[in-house]
């Protein structure tokens, strides 16, 4: 008894000096254990910025961890702190420890600090990268493309179609880059993606056209002019504006050259003027230079310096319907639409046979509330009768239906616009409203959520966006 107790008591006085002598001669794994709490702590409150500090503690204590860094980058650039997630990333990759989640992050991050170069290097290095999935370079290619790199989204689309050979979205964007480089190549690249059954293909038919009038002509300006006008058409803006400054810096005297630059110019929300100016000063009395100042002026809101203009160009091509359209439109948009309903008519008397001016007609009346048995709705039909394959026309009478409140027919008219063209936004967003007036809201969600992300045109993808965020508001 005496021997255990001499045994324990120099044990217990012992003890704390041992357990203070620790924690005073190896404090690190007690704080590094407090730092990786407090750093997953701050990650799952979403505390993103207190979560990367201690992260970057812990590489502190631990500088081997290298794997590390990536997690920090992505942590400061959740934060906002673009700078950190930057040093971040860059001591992952010199770690080797980059993800390529980290390389997209990080090229958006040299974007958001303005430092585009270094975003273009970092994008065109990510198509080089193994694995990539077919929606990463398509994304890859628009971020290229946005930032005004078209070298690198050129190169990026044609690495797409090579990993993803049967990829026709891959094709198109191949092509669409080629446009303006390549002509031949780029159709030959676009002919299959315009006999397919693909949201790409009736872009590519349209293009296949202007490419196929380009490679026919032996003037190099006016090639780039007629695709240009096709890549309008399909509103390709850039590519447009693309090619008709190529056209101008071929040949500097070349009006519509520049008329048509400055359309693509205004319709990419840019001013335009000084390029109509040259236009003018070159061949004020050309079609396209006349044409294109009555839409400048249109869209400046002087639609009787318009009128003035459009209807000179009717009178110097009294059998052409196009210009009795555009004095319509100038009408409306004055108030006028007594005379605008007379210029429509007389636009599909010239024109019996085409069914552009029916719909213009059928749109005009539709939207300006007058009599649908009378105008808008036997427009229509005369349109679908001279283009009863137009996806166009089908979904204008699936429309007008739609406003009358014929829901099954306008659901029959809209449905058979998506059968030849399923990716068309305007058929998509209406056939989504007549099932929300049906309250069918089940079905009204895929179409609206298409239209909203599809659309070239700013109209409808805000449209079906208000639509979404009003009846899906708790959607993804």
């Amino acid at each position: 008894m005496r021997a255990n107790q001499r045994i324990a008591i120099p044990l217990l006085i012992a003890l704390p000096v041992v357990v203070l002598g620790l924690v005073a001669v190896s404090p690190r794994p007690l704080a590094l254990t407090v730092t990786w709490q407090a750093a997953r702590m701050a990650a799952a409150q979403e505390r993103y910025a207190d979560a990367a500090a201690s992260y970057r503690e812990i590489i502190a204590y631990q500088p081997e961890r290298t794997d590390l860094w990536d997690l920090v980058g992505a942590l400061a650039f959740q934060a906002g702190d673009f700078a950190g997630a930057v040093d971040a990333y860059q001591q992952a990759e010199a770690g080797g420890a980059l993800s390529l989640e980290g390389r997209f992050h990080l090229a958006a991050a040299y974007q958001n600090l303005g430092e585009i170069e270094k975003a273009q290097q970092t994008w065109r290095l990510l198509a080089d990268q193994p694995g990539l999935s077919a929606g990463q370079y398509a994304e890859l290619v628009g971020l290229l493309r946005q930032s005004g790199d078209y070298p690198g989204a050129l190169q990026t689309a044609e690495a797409w179609t090579a990993a993803y050979p049967d990829d026709l979205a891959a094709a198109y964007a191949y092509g669409l880059q080629l446009s303006c480089v390549d002509p031949p190549l780029a159709r030959e690249v676009l002919l299959p993606v315009s006999a397919a059954n693909v949201p790409e293909a009736a872009k590519s038919t349209v293009l296949l056209q202007g490419l196929d009038a380009a490679l026919e002509s032996t003037a190099e300006e006016y090639s780039l002019v007629l695709i240009g006008q096709r890549l309008l058409e399909v509103k390709e803006m850039d590519f447009a504006e693309r090619a008709f400054v190529q056209a101008t810096n071929l040949n500097p005297l070349y009006a519509e050259a520049w008329a048509m630059l400055s359309e693509a110019q205004q319709l990419l929300g840019g001013d335009g003027w000084p390029a109509l100016q040259q236009a003018r000063q070159l061949n004020p009395d050309s079609d396209i230079v006349q044409a294109v100042l009555a839409l400048y002026y249109r869209r400046q809101n002087q639609p009787e310096q318009a009128l003035a203009t459009l209807r000179a160009l009717a009178a110097d091509h009294p059998q052409d319907a196009r210009w009795q359209i555009e004095i319509g439109a100038a009408l409306t948009e004055q108030g006028d639409l007594i005379e605008a309903m007379a210029a429509y008519k007389q636009a599909t008397e010239l024109e019996p046979d085409n069914p552009l001016p029916w719909r213009a007609l059928a749109a005009f009346a539709a939207e300006n509330g007058f009599d649908a048995q009378s105008y808008s709705i036997p427009a229509a039909q005369k349109a679908l009768e001279l283009d009863d394959e137009s996806a166009q026309s089908l979904d204008l009478m699936g429309w007008i239906l739609l406003i009358e409140g014929d829901l099954e027919g306008a659901e029959q008219f809209l449905q058979q616009a998506l059968q030849k063209d399923a990716s068309y936004p305007r058929a998509l967003l209406h056939l989504a409203q007549v099932y929300l007036d049906m309250n069918r809201l089940s079905l009204a969600y895929k179409p609206l959520s298409q239209a909203a992300e599809q659309s070239d045109d700013p109209s409808v993808s805000l449209q079906a966006a208000r639509l979404l965020e009003r009846y899906f508001p708790k959607q993804p």
